[in-house]
Formats: structure tokens, C-alpha cells, sequence
């Protein structure tokens, strides 16, 4: 029920409705830097980025291109060296030391 006391109305359902509607297409870029993200957080878990912790790394076809403390120049500094758009380059903060 809405606050005013009325039944919330309901749109009829389509019959020209798929699943696949739900997701954005991706470029080849936005589909790397998915995989990129997919590698990071399978490897996460495994300790791999242990040696990091406490900086963020920078991560372009699951390879770590480097890490600071400073996201903004991390981003800034592997997307000037590397010539790699920034939107591309998967970042994440490496918080604690996992265990498998």
C-alpha cells in the first residue's frame, strides 16, 4: 500500500520482455576490464595481492601494473606510463591479508 492508503498499481506484464533486456551491452574495453575485475577477485581470495595490502592496485590483462596508496595517482600515473585509458585500468583496495 502507497502512504495515501491506494494499492501501488501495477504495469501488465510484457510479452516482448527477455532476461537479456536487464544488462548493458559492453565494448571489447568494458569486456576486458570485467574479466580483469573477474581475475582480481577470484585471485583475492587466494592471497595473491597479500604483499599490497593497505595500497591499491592497478590491473590491466591480469597483470598487477602497479599499486599506491593514492588511487587517483595510481590511475593517473599506470594511465600515463602505459598510454591505457584510465576507464580501462581495474583498481582495488587490498584491505587485509586473506586466508584461503
Amino acid at each position: 500500500m502507497h502512504p495515501n492508503g491506494t494499492p501501488p498499481v501495477v504495469p501488465p506484464p510484457r510479452d516482448d520482455f527477455r532476461s537479456d533486456d536487464l544488462f548493458m551491452e559492453l565494448n571489447d574495453e568494458g569486456k576486458a576490464a570485467l574479466a580483469d575485475a573477474n581475475w582480481v577477485n577470484e585471485h583475492y581470495s587466494l592471497g595473491t595481492f597479500d604483499e599490497f595490502k593497505g595500497q591499491y592496485i592497478a590491473v590491466v590483462d591480469k597483470k598487477v601494473l602497479g599499486h599506491d596508496k593514492n588511487l587517483k595517482r595510481l590511475r593517473e600515473t599506470v594511465s600515463r606510463e602505459t598510454g591505457i585509458s584510465v576507464n580501462r585500468i581495474v583498481t582495488t583496495l587490498i584491505v587485509r591479508k586473506q586466508t584461503a
